[in-house]
């Protein structure tokens, strides 16, 4: 963790954009489309800072007029000596892409985005202990080819992502739909019209089109066993979301933010109701992964249960020469509910993953099994 306590100047980026409050959601997507970039600093007379991103401009719809100062949001300010963790955790708790950096006197020196920590981690080579799948994300979003375009907008608005993936009929991957994608079309048809009129095959709702007319392909996809370290290389020179394959089909996708949780989890063990106990005994240079592991995942508890307890436990028996057997015991106590798991391996990260895995179908199971009773007695009720 003591990389992410570095300052902030460490991976500040001085090269930025900035536009006015009375500038036009059309003049933000030119700049964002010539930069490279997707998110802007908006910044008034009065100083006050906020900032624009594309997600932004796809929420505002097809309104190529609409001033920046209406969609702007708000977003924590930093100085260079504050440290990068920090950054880290105000870019998931208020899920934006990047924080400005400001001098003591309220002048912008540079902004952090997701792309400078992520280059960061890489930099640092903390990337590359971890897998694709200690870092995915399962909650996938997912589209048909033949869903129009706005149900596809409307899905990527409602949970705040940058994508959506087409699945065909076979249960595979066929493409993929980018907030760029729909912008190119909302922004694209609509300043065309108000300048040069309807265009022969143009329909009145540029987001009526199928999803499968819009979507970029081929995809470029990694695999649940591949290095975290080369998939963040991708993310960072060629796309920022990645389709993550077992056995030919999509069971998670990663992105940058992935990775910025990661971090941020490095410091979410003091919060959470949890004692740790031989923790110590995890080598030193896997000590990271297994924090960000454990945090991560009762942090989920946390969050989605009254997580009233947690605790881990590891221990060391059986040495053969330099080996050790690795026992971790996890459990977390909620409010109707005791789960725990005892898992053991020669390698330490085996067990502690296994342990983590059962304690979350544990989860699973119990939360199943309490929605199918929600709806017998809804049914029960309406009888």
């Amino acid at each position: 963790m003591e990389y992410f306590l570095e300052n902030i100047s460490e991976v500040m980026s001085k090269d930025f954009l900035v536009l006015k409050p009375a500038d036009t959601a059309e003049k933000a997507l030119g700049l964002m489309r010539e930069s490279g970039v997707s998110v802007i600093l908006v910044i008034s007379k009065k100083k006050d800072l906020r900032l624009v991103s594309s997600l932004h401009l796809l929420e505002a719809g097809d309104f190529p007029n609409t001033k920046l100062g209406s969609i702007a949001r708000p977003a924590p300010r930093f100085t260079p000596n504050d440290a990068i963790l920090d950054a880290a955790k105000a870019l998931v708790s208020h899920r934006i892409e990047a924080v400005p950096i400001l001098d003591r006197n309220e002048n912008i020196l540079g902004i952090v985005t997701r792309n400078d920590i992520v280059k960061y981690a890489l930099k640092t080579r903390w990337l590359d202990t971890f897998k694709v799948k200690d870092a995915m994300s399962t909650n996938l979003v997912i589209a048909s080819p033949l869903d129009s375009a706005s149900k596809v907008r409307r899905l990527i608005v409602n949970h705040g992502i940058k994508q959506v993936l087409i699945i065909g009929e076979d249960g595979k991957l066929v493409g993929i739909v980018k907030i760029r994608d729909l912008l190119e079309r909302i922004y694209g048809i609509t300043v065309r019209r108000s300048t040069v009129g309807e265009r022969v095959g143009e329909t009145n709702r540029p987001l009526s089109h199928r999803a499968k007319g819009i979507m970029s392909r081929p995809v470029i996809t990694v695999n649940t066993e591949g290095n975290l370290s080369e998939a963040a290389e991708i993310m960072l020179t060629k796309e920022h979301c990645i389709p993550v394959l077992e056995e030919g089909y999509v069971v998670g996708v990663i992105t940058r933010s992935d990775i910025i949780k990661m971090i941020a989890a490095l410091d979410m063990m003091p919060t959470l109701p949890v004692t740790f106990k031989g923790i110590e005994k995890i080598p030193e240079h896997l000590f990271d992964r297994a924090s960000a592991g454990i945090s991560r995942t009762l942090e989920r508890f946390a969050r989605t249960t009254d997580l009233f307890e947690g605790r881990v436990v590891v221990k060391q028996k059986n040495r053969e020469g330099s080996r050790a057997l690795y026992i971790f015991e996890v459990s977390a106590k909620i409010a109707k509910n005791m789960f725990s798991a005892s898992k053991s391996s020669w390698e330490p990260l085996k067990a502690f993953i296994k342990a983590l895995r059962s304690l979350e179908r544990q989860s699973e199971k119990a939360k199943t099994k309490k929605r199918k009773a929600e709806r017998r007695r809804k049914r029960t009720s309406s009888a």
